[in-house]
């Protein structure tokens, strides 16, 4: 799958983080800035890989059902601001239309890059939230307070997300001792070692395929919701 990530690769200056980028600190709150969607639309092409992405997707944070015929797989990085923007513009549609309907199933895998300070320490905490059923709260709280701050990359710490997940409710002692152990360190490891072996060199980067088929669309970066429904409808008609 590598080659169909490197003839993609030219999106990444555009919508993904690869590199060292300005930072803003969590204190210094400014208000937050609208970001808009680009134009770039239309479905990459649907191609064989002989990746099995039933198998790929086994460990992440899932939401939608294991039914769902087409899976699609972001390895993220809860500091990307590209990744924070497909949240922000892409991801309640792409709930709403496609996961919530059993369509599609979502899996997110951790792919924290070496210069955000906090990459590897919250894909450890939403491992930890979800021991509570919680993953998905503090997914989008993690990105909801960084966009209160700035468009750019939000410098934060682990006392931050602490405060995060007590302020939606996680059973906070529980959270701690499951954070401050490191427990999904090597699970977080392993995760961003799956992306490294598929390819992945920026975030967020999307795997899209029919589940237990050798078909893959690879998407790198937070593009418009265009390029992912159309990618979806195609997995989709091909499913049937």
């Amino acid at each position: 799958m590598r080659p169909l990530f490197v003839a993609l690769a030219v999106l990444i200056v555009l919508f993904g983080c690869t590199g060292t980028e300005p930072q803003k600190n969590i204190t210094n709150s400014t208000p937050n800035v609208t970001i808009n969607s680009t134009n770039v639309t239309g479905p990459p092409p649907v191609t064989s890989t002989g990746v099995n992405i039933t198998r790929l997707a086994e460990h992440g944070l899932k939401i939608g059902s294991d039914d769902a015929p087409v899976i699609m797989i972001e390895f993220s990085d809860y500091q990307c601001q590209f990744c924070r923007r497909f949240w922000q513009v892409n991801w309640e549609t792409l709930k709403t239309e496609y996961i919530d309907t059993g369509k599609v199933q979502f899996v997110y895998k951790d792919f924290p890059l070496s210069f955000h300070n906090a990459a590897n320490v919250s894909a450890e905490a939403a491992a930890c939230a979800e021991e509570q059923g919680r993953g998905w709260d503090l997914h989008d709280k993690m990105f909801l307070e960084q966009a209160n701050v700035s468009t750019a990359v939000v410098f934060y710490a682990k006392s931050d997300i602490k405060q995060w997940a007590g302020e939606i409710g996680i059973n906070q002692s529980a959270f701690d001792q499951c954070l401050d152990s490191g427990r999904y360190a090597a699970a977080v490891a392993e995760s961003e070692a799956e992306g490294m072996e598929a390819g992945v060199t920026a975030t967020p980067s999307f795997i899209i395929g029919t589940r237990s088929r050798d078909n893959a669309v690879p998407i790198i970066g937070s593009l418009p919701y265009g390029t992912f429904k159309a990618t979806i409808e195609q997995l989709l008609n091909d499913s049937r």
